[in-house]
């Protein structure tokens, strides 16, 4: 796709965006304290956007950005419009440290974007953190704010020794979904309407079966998951306008490749995706309480010990 079309397309969704009535209130906007906030988070030595703006200076002065970009966090939280160059990147390739360098699986790709527009994004995510979090299910722990990453082992590791103690059977299911942040159809999380053609390419792409097909046409006329989880209408919009002309180039390419409605998603987004669909599966709740061991560390495996053992040997 040509510059000229991408940016003739991008000016005709503004215009769709557009609400026709509006009524916020203060707290319905991410304040001035917390975009400084996010600002503030941003980390120095990465690697910088289209606008040319160094993260350095992101980090370095919060309060000065904050107050220059805060119209623009307003007018994509109020009206759904965004700069098209917050919307896309630079994609590149990133040796993953293992692996032949001559093999491509040994690469894994990166898109360097803009620092104020992902940090305007953060912004609009951590005030919908709270809806989102009530919106989850008990058992899920990604997305969740200060919850650690080895919550898991130890949730999982209760359970196995509570089913032991009991004497009762228990299994475990380890589903790896590979690239699940690139293959996620958008309008599911934020809603939209999905053309048919495209909807096809996506099946083509994916190689869905009928079956898989139909349930996913199915899933697209139902409400979002933004939807069901009670996000207020003009948070969905701006949501619904961050994933709106999506696109990036490469310093080998001749025109900009567009991502209309099959894109990088944020982790919580992936997450209300997996418990909209598991909701289908499941309509009752299990509940089960599950003793504390007092055990405040992982404790060593099997295979640990024998590598421990090994090691003062050959020492």
């Amino acid at each position: 796709m040509e510059a000229t079309q991408l940016q003739q397309l991008w000016q005709q969704n503004l215009r769709a965006f557009i609400p026709d009535q509006l009524c916020l209130q203060p707290e319905d906007v991410p304040t001035l304290v917390e975009l400084e906030r996010v600002f503030r988070r941003v980390k120095a030595g990465k690697a910088i956007g289209a606008d040319n703006i160094p993260p350095e200076l992101c980090h370095g002065q919060p309060a000065t950005l904050a107050r220059l970009t805060f119209t623009q966090m307003l007018k994509l939280v109020a009206h759904g419009q965004e700069a098209l160059l917050h919307k896309g990147g630079l994609l590149v390739s990133a040796w993953k440290r293992k692996g032949a360098q001559h093999d491509c699986s040994s690469y894994r790709s990166l898109l360097i974007s803009s620092h104020v527009g992902k940090t305007i994004h953060r912004a609009i995510r951590e005030q919908q953190s709270s809806i989102y979090e009530q919106f989850l299910q008990r058992s899920q722990i990604g997305g969740r704010k200060k919850v650690p990453v080895g919550l898991g082992v130890h949730q999982v590791r209760a359970s196995l020794r509570c089913a032991k103690q009991q004497k009762a059977s228990s299994a475990l299911i380890f589903l790896d979904l590979q690239e699940a942040f690139y293959r996620v159809i958008r309008p599911l999380a934020v809603g939209g309407c999905t053309q048919d053609a495209v909807l096809g390419q996506i099946a083509q792409r994916l190689r869905l079966d009928a079956d898989v097909l139909h349930d996913l046409h199915e899933l697209l006329q139902a409400p979002s998951a933004t939807e069901l989880a009670g996000l207020p209408q003009h948070l969905q919009t701006a949501l619904r306008a961050l994933h709106t002309d999506t696109h990036f180039w490469s310093q080998t390419m001749s025109e900009l490749k567009w991502a209309p409605a099959q894109a990088t998603l944020s982790q919580t987004s992936c997450s209300g995706i997996c418990l909209r669909a598991s909701s289908r599966r499941s309509k009752s709740r299990c509940r089960q309480l599950v003793s504390w061991s007092a055990l405040r560390a992982l404790p060593p495996t099997v295979s640990s010990h024998r590598r421990q053992r090994h090691f003062r040997y050959h020492i």
